[in-house]
């Protein structure tokens, strides 16, 4: 059985994954500008954007080492659309971005799988069947109170409204 993984699990995989397809460790030296770098980084924090539940905050602390204190909201923010302009411009970026997605795919689809216990099963029918009849008051509720509301309804919609309330075991 696995056990579903961690946001930061999840952060891990996305960073091996363009490691793997640019050569570029993207959280290395945080305020270097060079290019290959640069895109690396944006790649990375559109990736973890798009595959974890982070914040923009949350996604900056990860650049933190020694006294730089990491990326701002407002840099992951820019690098996430500065990404979607690269995949829409840069054929290259494109290729890379396309490659990283399919293989955090294959991935997560490993590492989400988690066999269900009958305590979940038993769980979820009993929220299914607590929808079930929530629904089933409300619409005898509305029923009656139509019933009682409207001075004409026709025979056919009548009989169907008592026909209707009669087999309903639900009492108000």
């Amino acid at each position: 059985m696995y056990e579903k993984k961690t946001e930061q699990n999840k952060v891990d995989m996305i960073k091996e994954v363009v490691i793997t397809e640019t050569g570029i460790n993207p959280f290395k030296n945080a305020k270097c500008r060079k290019r290959r770098l640069a895109d690396a980084r944006t790649l990375t924090m559109k990736l973890i954007r798009q595959y974890t539940k982070l914040s923009f905050q949350e996604i900056g602390e990860f650049w933190k080492s020694g006294s730089y204190r990491g990326k701002d909201h407002a840099s992951i923010l820019h690098n996430v659309k500065k990404a979607d302009n690269l995949i829409e411009t840069d054929d290259r970026f494109q290729y890379t971005y396309v490659c990283c997605t399919n293989k955090i795919k294959r991935n997560l689809d490993l590492y989400e799988y988690t066999e269900k216990t009958i305590y979940d099963e038993l769980r979820e029918t009993k929220i299914l069947n607590q929808k079930l009849i929530h629904r089933e008051i409300s619409r005898k509720e509305s029923l009656e109170k139509f019933k009682k509301g409207v001075r004409y309804i026709p025979k056919k919609y009548l009989l169907y409204i008592k026909n209707y309330l009669d087999t309903c075991q639900i009492p108000l």
